[in-house]
């Protein structure tokens, strides 16, 4: 939104404000700098006032993209920034199914674990990409030894026992990452 003053007197008009974007267009009719005062000034007719003020105007009512920089929208209605985060997440989602992460299918041999390769969409209309989805079993289990615990219940902290770490109850009592 532009933030300008017009002040006009008997012989002159003075604009004043944020007019980087329309310098052009007050150039092309008539107007000079004044560096004094920080303004631009022309002659004072009643058709270059309202030329002004249409100017003013039509460049208010659009905006200009943070993207492309572009009138008329902005960054998330823009196409071009929609594409970039296409290509993005694309590259993102190759890298990841490239390279999980080395708890991905920790536990895959055990039969308790639920990691699958699924479909994200980013809140992007008929896009999506597939990503790898650890399970909470890969992630909270210490090692590939742990098993599930006589109580086992899904998506439990306390559901494994590891033959080299102890019990998860044992684990978190005794667990001084931090300290």
């Amino acid at each position: 939104m532009l933030a300008i003053t017009i002040i006009r007197d008997a012989t002159t008009i003075t604009v004043q404000g944020k007019t980087y974007n329309i310098k052009e267009q007050l150039k092309q009719l008539g107007a000079r700098w004044n560096i004094e005062t920080k303004s631009w000034q022309l002659k004072n007719t009643d058709d270059t006032v309202d030329k002004i003020s249409a100017l003013i105007k039509k460049n208010n009512t659009k905006r200009n993209c943070g993207f492309c920089g572009e009138h008329g929208h902005f960054q998330p209605k823009c196409d071009k920034y929609l594409e970039y985060r296409k290509q993005e997440y694309c590259r993102r989602a190759a890298d990841l199914v490239r390279n999980p992460g080395y708890k991905f299918k920790m536990l895959e041999w055990s039969g308790n674990c639920s990691c699958e390769i699924r479909d994200e969409s980013y809140g992007i209309k008929d896009f999506s990409v597939k990503v790898p989805s650890t399970c909470y079993n890969c992630l909270t289990w210490c090692c590939r030894y742990a098993t599930p615990s006589a109580d086992y219940k899904p998506n439990h902290p306390f559901n494994f026992t590891c033959h080299h770490h102890g019990s998860a109850h044992y684990q978190f009592l005794n667990d001084t990452t931090g300290t």
